[in-house]
């Protein structure tokens, strides 16, 4: 557990750790109170980007001065604009905000679409052995006298004609297919 000077210690190098990042922005960029946000932001994949800092990014967030002159700051040092640049501070900000929020989207998104494909792939699955049960209970059927089964083949078959419930949730879709496909295979053997 660190001490009370440790944690002191931390809190003054993160403290000359921003004066140092605020000291290589106020050099890059003059006063960064005449700055304005472009509305631009580029994501560059990997973190290969440079702030005008100087520290590695990802994303870029595009700033203009009066003059035409461009620079990029990365996400974490929008907050050296708060005191001195609230306008700036308050548009990136909101930049900010809006790119944590499309990732978010974006990474739901791709979680559905892996689901959906999981569910159709199961869904398949089971099919071909709900078929493979099915047929085996017919040909047994027309073996045997009177329509009489073998006790495996009856569940199997009374479990291959079930269908799932209407779930809300994918991942109740997912379980469920899981479990009958298992069930299934018991019954295929």
């Amino acid at each position: 557990m660190a001490t009370v000077i440790e944690r002191t210690e931390q809190q003054i190098e993160r403290g000359a750790d921003r004066a140092r990042y605020l000291a290589s922005l106020i050099a890059e960029l003059g006063n960064p109170s005449e700055w304005e946000y472009t509305g631009v932001v580029n994501d560059r994949g990997q973190q290969d980007g440079k702030c005008a800092c100087g520290h590695p990014i990802r994303y870029e967030f595009c700033i203009e001065h009066p003059d035409g002159r461009e620079a990029v700051v990365g996400s974490t040092c929008v907050e050296h604009f708060e005191q001195v640049n609230p306008t700036l501070f308050a548009a990136l900000t909101n930049a900010v905000e809006e790119l944590k929020t499309k990732l978010a989207a974006d990474k739901k998104a791709a979680k559905e679409a892996q689901q959906d494909e999981e569910i159709a792939r199961l869904k398949e699955e089971r099919e071909k052995l709900a078929a493979t049960l099915k047929a085996r209970f017919v040909e047994e059927e027309k073996m045997r006298t009177r329509g009489w089964v073998s006790e495996d083949t009856y569940y199997g078959y009374c479990a291959a004609r079930r269908q799932p419930k209407e779930y809300k949730r994918k991942c109740d879709y997912l379980r469920w297919y899981r479990e009958s496909i298992e069930t299934l295979k018991r019954y295929v053997g």
